[in-house]
């Protein structure tokens, strides 16, 4: 375990537990950390990508990665039963945001679970 990235992550908890008032700890909430400012957004602002279709995925965004409307997150490669050739399907972002997560299997069936984004 790398011990920074173990310290970062108790202050976190620590301060998203002081922040929700669920304990009372000396110096928290913070308002914002070292290097990073704390925004909190609402579940309900998040935004979910699902495949339109099975396929194979390939990534044009990585997680972490700050994007803007209409830029192209991924691209899908359908197979289908028909015979013809495979389709290559892309897809763009509905906003500007934060990839703040993003599924490893680059592998779907219709409507798996791709990647969330979360407003900036």
């Amino acid at each position: 375990m790398n011990p920074e990235s173990v310290e970062k992550g108790i202050r976190g908890i620590k301060n998203y537990l002081a922040t929700k008032g669920l304990l009372s700890i000396e110096n928290f909430p913070l308002s914002h950390t070292q290097n990073h400012p704390i925004i909190l957004t609402a579940k309900k602002q998040l935004q979910y990508y699902y495949s339109m279709t099975g396929g194979m995925i390939k990534f044009y965004v990585k997680l972490g990665e700050t994007i803007d409307k209409n830029q192209k997150l991924y691209e899908i490669l359908t197979f289908n039963k028909t015979g013809e050739f495979p389709q290559v399907k892309e897809v763009f972002a509905e906003s500007d945001g934060l990839i703040f997560d993003i599924t490893r299997n680059h592998s779907v069936n219709q409507w798996d679970y791709i990647l969330g984004v979360m407003p900036c």
